[in-house]
């Protein structure tokens, strides 16, 4: 009798052991899911459109001027009312002699500086030897960010110095020689000269560029109500190809700029007046900062009218009129998730099946921001163990999905 248990249990035993095994095989043999590890990462909230700039400009008029104009100012430069933005010339030869007499006024002004004795009064060597110590540091670093506006006022000031120093250890007695040549090479190139610039004055403040484009009454911030979203395709398609510009100057008068986009109205519909943006313009990579001020929702129209304030200047920025741009309107931070990871329990909770060793299990997410492909959820939960956490293994395609599900 005994004997017959023993026998019964090892066969049942050994049973066990191959159906166990059997179903094993089955599993691995079954496993049919598409899996992936999540993680974190950012994703933004953004769309590409096309927009025009509106901005008050007034157009200075250098018709008077013939010749040959040279500005003073780089474009989005500031500039002060009534002062010289630029200078007319006659001839390409009197421009080269004037630049040359404006070296040798600076020259001869820096030599009479260096053996001023008041400047001299509060100098020793060991001062004037640290100094230029510092400034040879300082043209060390300026060389190599390649910055030449820089780099020439740094030696300038180490000549300066130089001077300063050769007076001090009595190498000179004075540069007065050295003057009086200069001098007189300054009046003879003066008396060569035929004509003498005339200044071109801005009668208001503002931000100087160089050019007009003929758009500055049409695009002036009064009238910026005044396009819809055909209107602003219209002006676009316009501005881009009627984009020769002339010599004539102008000021912008107001440091604040609109910017009229035409988007889709889909990417738009629940985005919030007042939230900063940033907007990418096709001209530039630069970023620009701007605020979301008006919102012209068209239902019946795959197109709506965005309009962003931007309260910064820049050169690159005072030149343009229009151009394509994508616009960032949020940044969020979580869990980037498939979207067709996605599932319903059957409760009413929205989550992902997760994996471990032996089984899945369903997850919850809070979705926080969705595009197309990829859903991003929250990394925060009181409930670690329910919600979806960070490198978790997850199922991204399968069939016949359940919270605990073998799968070994």
């Amino acid at each position: 009798m005994k004997s017959f248990c023993l026998k019964f249990l090892l066969v049942l035993f050994a049973f066990c052991f191959v159906a166990g095994a059997i179903y094993q095989i089955y599993l691995r043999l079954t496993f049919n899911y598409e899996t992936t590890i999540v993680r974190s990462d950012v994703m933004e909230k953004k769309a590409e459109g096309i927009g025009v700039i509106f901005k008050d400009e007034l157009v200075l008029n250098f018709n008077e001027h013939s010749g040959i104009v040279k500005n003073n100012f780089s474009n989005g430069a500031r500039v002060a009312a009534k002062s010289e933005v630029a200078k007319s010339y006659v001839t390409q030869d009197d421009i080269l002699k004037l630049k040359q007499l404006d070296v040798l006024n600076k020259e001869i002004n820096e030599l009479n500086e260096a053996q001023n004795p008041g400047s001299l009064q509060d100098m020793n060597i060991k001062t004037i030897n640290k100094q230029m110590n510092c400034k040879y540091y300082d043209l060390i670093k300026t060389l190599k960010n390649d910055n030449l506006d820089k780099i020439k006022e740094t030696k300038d000031e180490i000549t300066m110095l130089f001077n300063k120093r050769q007076i001090l250890t009595n190498q000179v007695n004075d540069f007065n020689d050295t003057i009086n040549k200069l001098t007189s090479e300054k009046n003879n190139i003066d008396k060569t000269i035929s004509y003498r610039p005339k200044s071109i004055i801005t009668p208001v403040s503002g931000y100087f560029v160089d050019y007009t484009d003929g758009y500055e009454d049409m695009c002036s911030l009064e009238l910026a109500d005044n396009f819809n979203a055909e209107k602003l395709n219209e002006l676009y398609q316009e501005c881009q190809k009627n984009c020769a510009k002339n010599n004539t100057g102008k000021v912008i008068t107001n440091p604040q700029l609109l910017f009229k986009m035409v988007l889709p109205t889909k990417s738009v519909s629940d985005v919030r007046l007042g939230s900063e943006c940033k907007i990418k313009f096709e001209e530039f990579g630069e970023e620009i900062t701007a605020k979301l001020i008006k919102l012209d929702l068209n239902w019946d129209s795959e197109q709506s009218v965005v309009t962003f304030q931007i309260d910064v200047m820049t050169e690159r920025l005072s030149s343009i009129r229009s151009s394509k741009a994508e616009v960032i309107f949020n940044t969020y931070r979580g869990i980037k998730v498939p979207k067709t990871a996605i599932r319903n329990n059957g409760e009413g909770a929205v989550g992902v099946y997760s994996l471990n060793n032996v089984s899945m299990k369903f997850k919850k997410v809070d979705i926080l921001f969705e595009d197309e492909n990829n859903v991003l959820c929250s990394s925060s939960s009181d409930d670690a163990s329910a919600y979806l956490r960070d490198f978790d293994k997850i199922i991204v395609q399968g069939k016949d999905l359940y919270d605990n599900k073998p799968i070994r």
